[in-house]
């Protein structure tokens, strides 16, 4: 794990825990390479999926509460906590630029059924983050290999 930003955006090289995964528009096994982006007070997690060989998957983006960060003193082993909830829409950028929203039909029932104002402000935030970070190449866009 490696702070990459001034304002604490943290980035984790990291292997797929999980068992196989399959995706619409990727594939991952146990024991692949990924790499994850946090920034607290964010409302975007990132998880950037990669073959064993190290190139890009895609991004999966949860769009979730503002990301918490919190000093694990009782961790030594993880000097870090990161926690946030994920809500309704969820994001899948692809090798080649295109993006695609995930559950878009389970977000706008959760709207129309009265989702709380603040937690849709909280998606549209993250959305907008996301975007900007992709225009300007910023980290977890910026073309770099996990490390």
């Amino acid at each position: 794990m490696r702070q990459v930003e001034q304002d604490g955006g943290l980035l984790v090289a990291a292997r797929w825990a999980g068992g196989t995964w399959q995706g619409r528009w990727a594939r991952m096994e146990p024991g692949d390479p990924c790499r994850e982006f946090y920034r607290p007070g964010a409302c975007l997690a990132v998880l950037q999926l990669m073959s064993p060989n190290g190139t890009s998957r895609g991004f999966y983006v949860d769009l979730c509460e503002p990301v918490q960060v919190r000093a694990a003193a009782d961790t030594p082993a993880e000097p870090v906590q990161v926690s946030y909830r994920d809500l309704e829409l969820d994001l899948f950028v692809t090798p080649d630029g295109a993006w695609h929203l995930l559950d878009e039909t389970e977000f706008l029932e959760w709207v129309l059924d009265g989702a709380c104002p603040q937690e849709v402000a909280w998606v549209v935030q993250g959305l907008a983050e996301c975007l900007d970070r992709w225009q300007r190449g910023a980290v977890p866009f910026d073309g770099q290999p996990g490390s």
